[in-house]
């Protein structure tokens, strides 16, 4: 639907997950994570490569970005989305991975959420995109995101920061939505 927009989807997400920032909270069912990248998922990455296991802190930028592509904006359909819907998609799909990501975008375009980016998702997606409707599917995406966050056990340690995450990526979704018309 658009040239690539990773490159601004991803340092857009970045500010969110922390470029070059190291946590391991407690909290946080995702561990040790570097940039955002989880140390399961760095394991993952290396072993699929061939290379040893090391640690998350010792991660490369471009092996943080081909983590990033490979794992999030690839399966997140970011190549067949409008400018703005495709950061909404890939920056859930970061944060919750790439089924519930499609099944909060299928739910706003009112498709059997199954979690498969399927032809079913496809057709409606381009019914919605030639109907002027990614404006509305950016809202509802982020507002169903907010809902399903709001669900989980760690909600009271991240709401704030989610909060601000949906907000912010929302804005700079209907921003990026606009300034390619």
């Amino acid at each position: 639907m658009t040239a690539s927009n990773f490159p601004v989807c991803f340092a857009e997400t970045e500010k969110w997950e922390g470029w070059h920032v190291f946590s391991d909270n407690p909290r946080d069912p995702g561990g040790k994570t570097y940039s955002g990248v989880t140390q399961r998922a760095y394991d993952g990455y290396r072993l699929g490569k061939g290379l040893p296991q090391q640690d998350v802190r010792d991660m490369s930028d471009a092996e943080c970005e081909d983590i990033y592509c490979t794992q999030y904006w690839l399966p997140a359909r970011g190549p067949d989305l409008p400018s703005g819907l495709d950061l909404c998609q890939y920056d859930e799909c970061v944060n919750s991975g790439p089924v519930e990501a499609t099944k909060l975008l299928q739910r706003a375009l009112r498709v059997h959420d199954d979690g498969v980016f399927g032809l079913e998702t496809l057709g409606a997606l381009h019914v919605a995109v030639a109907c002027g409707k990614v404006p509305d599917l950016i809202k509802g995406v982020c507002a169903a995101r907010l809902s399903f966050w709001r669900t989980l056990k760690i909600w009271i340690y991240f709401g704030r920061g989610w909060t601000a995450r949906d907000r912010g990526i929302e804005a700079k979704a209907l921003a990026m939505y606009e300034a390619s018309r």
